[in-house]
């Protein structure tokens, strides 16, 4: 956004204008948690995808408003987060260093421009890196818009801890987790079209956990 402001100086341009989802959530449970402990995790999270010509997203903590802090921020470039001792640290999409979920964590190469909200809700997974287990807040960011220079980017539904931004899944063609039921004989890849549409999801049992989601892609397709 810095880099293009600018350009406002002798024209219109879309800058950081997309659709903020604030949520009161648990950041993360484990079992054996006092109610304290619990209590203590409850934040509110305020995710803002960049909208029309900003690929990316990032998340805030507000629980007190007149002292927000950044969570994280995910780009095409990759993932910056404060660590520890609350210093900015930015991880390309080839670093896994401090990756707790394991893996390309930090891989975000395939994000396009979000315009739609992103949903939040709350997943219960082992961690790669430690084999611990526990339920943990979750951000389900579309796609959106691919990027001119980019083909493949806007093809993919990414699962982020709410606390991290680490990557927790990515589905997308390039995974080949994406089960596509079309027969149609022009269809030849899974996802064909860019997943612009916001998430609806929810728990398919009595619970708080977030176990589907729906949501529609650029070609008027229904994705479950």
């Amino acid at each position: 956004v810095h880099s293009r402001l600018h350009t406002l100086s002798d024209r219109f341009d879309f800058l950081l204008d997309g659709v903020p989802v604030l949520r009161e959530v648990l950041l993360h449970r484990k079992a054996g948690d006092t109610s304290e402990q619990s209590l203590a995790n409850w934040r509110s999270i305020i995710v803002v995808p960049g909208g029309f010509r900003t690929s990316g997203a990032f998340a805030l903590d507000v629980t007190d408003p007149e002292d927000p802090k950044l969570l994280w921020e995910i780009t095409p470039e990759g993932r910056c987060a404060p660590d520890s001792a609350d210093v900015l640290q930015c991880y390309d999409t080839e670093d896994t260093t401090a990756c707790t979920t394991g893996g390309d964590c930090n891989d975000f190469a395939k994000l396009g421009f979000i315009r739609s909200k992103v949903a939040i809700g709350s997943v219960y997974f082992r961690f790669a890196a430690t084999g611990a287990a526990e339920e943990r807040a979750v951000a389900i960011i579309p796609g959106g818009q691919a990027r001119d220079d980019v083909s493949a980017s806007g093809k993919v539904v990414y699962v982020v801890d709410l606390e991290t931004g680490e990557k927790v899944v990515e589905f997308s063609n390039f995974t080949k987790n994406v089960v596509d039921n079309n027969d149609a004989a022009e269809n030849t890849e899974h996802i064909d079209f860019d997943m612009l549409g916001e998430p609806a999801c929810y728990n398919s049992f009595p619970g708080t956990l977030t176990t589907r989601c729906v949501m529609g892609d650029g070609g008027g397709q229904l994705w479950y």
